[in-house]
Parts: structure tokens; sequence; C-alpha cells
């Protein structure tokens, strides 16, 4: 890849994952890179997750079984995807893993977690219907995201609005 083209997100939109944010790795806190494990050969780190319902369909329909039915299906498509979309780029799943990634961090890194009095991360438009699913390590040179920034967003809760705190 020799110029910074934006994730191919659509794939992955449509599988669930409909979240990603990609993170230059030189760009990231030591705190976090350290948690990574070896991360010779890769520039970027993908975080992926998803909002709403649209996952737990395509685990469904896709007949997930087994102990971890969602991180299982996730691994698939994080494979499918860089086989189709990214042939011949490498990459390592960190997260489902057994590393101690600190996906608050990252997300709010990303701009989609924001604390609460309760200690549970608060998405505007997904509220709490929303989760980190993949941390991604590869050698890929997409653009790296923009932070969401929700400061003034208001978003429509059935009748009621939840407006993001300073």
């Amino acid at each position: 890849m020799s110029e910074r083209s934006p994730l191919p997100a659509g794939p992955l939109a449509a599988a669930g994952l409909n979240r990603q944010h990609v993170f230059d790795l030189a760009a990231l806190p030591a705190e976090i890179t350290a948690t990574l494990g070896a991360t010779a050969g890769f520039r970027q780190l993908i975080l992926l997750g998803h909002g709403g319902k649209r996952l737990w369909e395509c685990v469904q329909a896709a007949g997930g079984a087994g102990g971890d039915p969602i991180d299982d299906y996730c691994a698939r498509v994080v494979a499918d995807w860089f086989a189709a979309e990214l042939p011949g780029h490498c990459y390592r799943i960190v997260y489902p893993g057994s590393a101690p990634v600190p996906l608050q961090q990252l997300g709010t890194l990303a701009g989609w977690h924001h604390p609460t009095p309760f200690m549970v991360g608060i998405d505007p438009e997904w509220g709490s219907w929303y989760a980190y699913r993949a941390v991604v390590l590869a050698d890929t040179g997409f653009c790296p995201s923009e932070a969401v920034d929700r400061a003034h967003e208001e978003v429509p809760l059935g009748q009621q609005s939840l407006r993001k705190l300073p």
C-alpha cells in the first residue's frame, strides 16, 4: 500500500462489525502498546466493535455454536476480510485472546467510550448496546481514524434524549 487509503469497512459492517477505528501503532500511548505483545512488522491497530443488533443476527445466521460463538464468528470475519480485501497483508488478532488489552482506553481514544457514574461506558448512539469485538495488529497503511466527537450531539432515545456530558 503506497498511499493512505481509508479502511474498506463495508464488508465488516455487513457482517455486524459496524464500528471500526484505525490507529497508527507509533501514535498509541506506550502503556497500550506494552499490552499487545510483539508488534514488529505491524504498523497499525484496528479496533472493531459493534453497536445494535446486526452482529447478533449475523452470528445466528452463521449457526454460531461452541463455547465462544461470537468470538469465533468475529475471528472468521476478520480472516475472511483480510483474505478478500487485503490479500498479502499480515495481521494478528490480539483480542479476543489472552493479552490484557485495555479496551476501554482504546475506546476512549476512538471516541466510543464515555465513562459514567455507574462505571459502564455509554455511547450516545447505541447506549450500552455496543461492545469491543476485536483488536487486530496489521501491516496496513490505512488513514488513521479521527476520534468520534459527540460532545454536542444529541441522539433521540425513544421519547428521551441522551446528551454526552463533557
